[in-house]
């Protein structure tokens, strides 16, 4: 995989490697180590990527969008299909996936679940 930020290419490591232990049961990751923007993988399978690779600012970004939408689906509110169906809409989008936003997709995410 290349990383988007730089160029160069990402290495596929176990989780443990970045984190001092795994996570999940899917562990395997992209690093780039020029810059730090990274993946996770679906069942630790290089060809499923979990998102697209993103550098710090957009980790945290993507975090706070989970720790907004998370809350729909996690609390029983909504089932998780659903919940996603709604933020898809919100988004004025066919389908959403945080895992795939960019900055200002984050950015819009926060906003409409802010509202």
């Amino acid at each position: 995989m290349i990383c988007p930020y730089c160029n160069k290419e990402a290495k596929f490591i176990d989780n443990k490697d970045v984190y001092g232990k795994r996570y999940g049961n899917s562990y395997m990751m992209y690093i780039c180590e020029d810059c730090d923007a990274r993946v996770g993988v679906h069942l630790n399978n290089p060809d499923r990527p979990l998102g697209i690779m993103a550098n710090k600012e957009l980790r945290n970004l993507r975090m706070k969008c989970h720790n907004k939408f998370d809350g729909l689906w996690k609390s029983g509110y909504l089932k998780r299909r659903e919940a996603y169906k709604y933020l898809a809409e919100l988004m004025g989008v066919g389908e959403a996936h945080i895992g795939q936003f960019n900055k200002d997709e984050c950015l819009k995410c926060l906003d409409k679940l802010n509202q």
